[in-house]
């Protein structure tokens, strides 16, 4: 079992690494916080909810 969870680990970074794979987030402006916020309480948001300056 580890070995098989290994390996999966193992290829999922190189998924990263090669570009197939990103994260899943969102980004909102700074400047847009008390959007990014009203998202992530009415649960319109998946993944990360990330802020740009």
């Amino acid at each position: 079992m580890r070995s098989r969870l290994r390996e999966f680990e193992g290829a999922a970074l190189d998924d990263t690494v090669e570009g197939r794979w990103r994260a899943l987030s969102t980004t909102f402006p700074l400047s847009e916080a008390p959007s990014a916020h009203r998202a992530l309480e009415e649960r319109r948001t998946v993944g990360e909810v990330v802020l740009l300056p």
